[in-house]
């Protein structure tokens, strides 16, 4: 097997080789050959080799073998050949390798790309998600919509129902209601219920009256005002203040077929109950409800919107 040599056995193997080419016919050889000199020959020399070859394939087949040693000049062109191979072969082994190389950059280039694929899938499958909630959230907004405006459209015919009530009392009394009229002498409350100003006219006056008052929110105005004015004299309400304050529960009732909201009276002599009732700040300490100061507000349930006022001992 022929390997690469140094300078100093490239000269050794020319010395060898024209001592190869210059011998007569046979086993020729330099007087100084060493063992070393034979390896080199061995392991480097073609015509050496091609003649072992020969000798063996003829002592195989039966003949005798030819002592002859093929001069170089005969067997350079099988070097070349062999030459010529180890050549293609490394050219071939390169060009493995580069494909090879190439083939690894394409596989990673294929992951990335799935990947990128998967993201954008992924993200696509996420939007539509989306997009199907808002769709349902829309759709649920529309209906919603939908039932509160027949609800508030409901409410507005009562409201004119009850307006034409109204006004049909006022023809067939020839004055104003008794809400009205206390509201127009207690100028003090109507200015903390924000209808300091009604107008001259009786239904227009009363129907501002109804529009401020019939709401949830306008029967706790009237609790607040009504409280603030007991803690401050120090009294439970009176009779005008009680049937302002009944009225505005049922004009909010007006509102609702079942008449859901309702006034909390608490007996005298009954417990007193922190969680429903709020002890008047004038009162005594005590377990006992003796007197309700100011009624509570409460809905269908049963369940306390503003607690009533009580005194206890």
């Amino acid at each position: 097997m022929q390997k690469d040599l140094d300078k100093k056995d490239q000269k050794r193997l020319g010395e060898l080789t024209e001592s190869w080419n210059g011998a007569i016919s046979g086993w020729g050889y330099d007087k100084e050959m060493k063992a070393a000199d034979l390896r080199l020959l061995l392991e480097n020399f073609a015509p050496l080799q091609n003649l072992i070859r020969a000798l063996v394939a003829e002592t195989v087949g039966g003949h005798a073998p030819i002592t002859t040693a093929p001069r170089l000049a005969e067997t350079q062109a099988h070097h070349d050949d062999n030459g010529d191979l180890a050549e293609q072969r490394d050219a071939a082994l390169l060009a493995q390798e580069k494909a090879e190389n190439e083939i690894r950059d394409l596989k990673k280039d294929l992951n990335d790309c799935n990947k990128a694929v998967e993201s954008l899938i992924k993200a696509r499958d996420e939007q539509k998600a989306l997009a199907e909630s808002l769709r349902r959230e829309h759709e649920q907004a529309k209906q919603q919509w939908a039932q509160d405006r027949q609800k508030l459209e409901r409410e507005l015919w009562q409201c004119k129902d009850e307006l034409n009530e109204c006004q049909e009392q006022l023809q067939r009394n020839g004055r104003a209601p008794f809400e009205l009229e206390f509201l127009r002498k207690d100028s003090a409350l109507a200015d903390v219920l924000g209808l300091a100003h009604l107008p001259a006219d009786n239904i227009a006056a009363l129907t501002q009256v109804v529009a401020v008052l019939s709401s949830e929110d306008g029967v706790k105005s009237v609790l607040s005002a009504l409280k603030d004015r007991c803690e401050a004299e120090n009294r439970a309400i009176n009779a005008n203040e009680r049937a302002l304050l009944v009225a505005s529960v049922e004009w909010l009732n007006h509102n609702w077929p079942s008449h859901p909201y309702q006034l909390v009276d608490v007996p005298a002599h009954s417990d007193y109950k922190f969680e429903t009732q709020q002890r008047f700040k004038h009162s005594a300490t005590g377990d006992t409800v003796t007197e309700t100061i100011l009624l509570g507000f409460a809905d269908s349930a049963g369940k306390v919107i503003c607690k009533p006022l009580v005194r206890t001992v």
